[in-house]
Parts: C-alpha cells; sequence; structure tokens
C-alpha cells in the first residue's frame, strides 16, 4: 500500500490491534505519522517498509513485545519514538537517516526496549533516551549530532558494541541525575568531535 499526504496518520493500529503484521507499505508526508501502534496494541511486525517525511516515521503508544525490523525510515522529526510505557519492543536492522530531531526516541516510561543491529546516519541524536533499561547494541551509528544522548532518569540502560562515528558534537552524551547510573560496554568511538561527555542534571 502507499499512504501519503493524509491530514494525521498514514497507517494506524488503534486499541488493543494484536498479531498483525505491517509489511512492505510505503507511508510518506503525513501531517502526523506514518505508522503508528497505538494503545496495548502488542504483539504486532513491522517490517519492510519506507517510511519517510512524517512527524515520527513509525509512533508506538503504550504498545509492547512488538517487532520493528528492516524499515528504511528517513526525513522524519522523529525516526522511531516510544512512550506511554511501550516496552519489550524490539527495534532491529533498519536504516534511520535524516531525523530532524531524534533517530529514536524512548520517553515516558518506554523501558526494557531492544535496539539491536540498526544503521543510523545524517540525524540531529541517533538515539535518544529518557527511560530505563532498554539495550541498544550492535548499532552503526554515523554522522549524527550527538549518537547517543541520555538524559533526565535515564537508568540501567546498557550501551554495548556499537560503533559510532564522526558525530558533529558527542558520540555518547549524558546528562542525567545525580543518583541514576547506565552501563557503558565496548563501543567503538571513531572520529567523533568528542567521543564521550557526561554531566549532571540538576534541573527540578
Amino acid at each position: 500500500n502507499i499512504a501519503h499526504d493524509n491530514g494525521a496518520h498514514g497507517i494506524i493500529f488503534s486499541k488493543r490491534c494484536m498479531y498483525n503484521t505491517i509489511r512492505n507499505n510505503i507511508s510518506y508526508n503525513n501531517k502526523s505519522h506514518g505508522i503508528m501502534l497505538h494503545e496495548k496494541s502488542d504483539f504486532n511486525i513491522i517490517e519492510g517498509n519506507i517510511v519517510t517525511g512524517n512527524v515520527s516515521g513509525i509512533a508506538l503508544w503504550r504498545s509492547s513485545n512488538n517487532i520493528v525490523s528492516q524499515n528504511t525510515i528517513k526525513n522524519n522529526r522523529h525516526g522511531i519514538r516510544a512512550n506511554m510505557a511501550s516496552n519489550k519492543n524490539t527495534i532491529q536492522n533498519n536504516n534511520i537517516s535524516g531525523s530532524v530531531l531524534y533517530g529514536i526516541y524512548f520517553y515516558d516510561k518506554a523501558n526494557s526496549n531492544l535496539v539491536n543491529n540498526n544503521t543510523f546516519d545524517g540525524n540531529k541524536v541517533g538515539v535518544y533516551v529518557k527511560s530505563a533499561q532498554n539495550e541498544i547494541s550492535k548499532n552503526i551509528l554515523t554522522n549524527n549530532g550527538v549518537g547517543i544522548y541520555f538524559q533526565d532518569m535515564a537508568l540501567n540502560n546498557k550501551l554495548a558494541q556499537n560503533q559510532i562515528k564522526q558525530s558533529k558534537i558527542y558520540g555518547i552524551y549524558t546528562k542525567v541525575k545525580i543518583e541514576v547510573s547506565n552501563i557503558l560496554g565496548i563501543n567503538e568511538l571513531y572520529r567523533n568531535r568528542k567521543d564521550v561527555m557526561g554531566m549532571v542534571d540538576i534541573a527540578n
């Protein structure tokens, strides 16, 4: 299917839509999201789609245990966004590029998600995390403003076996509360303006 220039979402599965497959579609230039799973739409597969020019390319809103795989996601405001306790999703083997803000954005208790084997190129921030216990591993991040950014109450996230290269500002940047920590494993950092930078978030 081709969904484009709609007033809201290109494709949306809303309210307890489970065990569906969204595969090989094109969704572009929609006023809101290219593809969205909404309100307990769990155990779905979003695979092999091309999603461009939307607010969020793919959005997960209170939806868990989904697989987002092998999609081309480019030139959206956010590539993939998960919030409202969207947990235990697997995001793998996607190509995410040209995001105005964030390639992947986890916030509002989007916890325990896996980000694995994706490529990120030319995003303002490759992966932006404000939630907990996510694993970000074996990704390639190139030419982003910031490769991976932990902020606020991002805690117990694991970052390992990523290649983070040629970031214009920072490869890895943390700005978290003094009482929280994240796990930094072995990553390859190459020709970033600064590889790792951290500061304490003291805002109320």
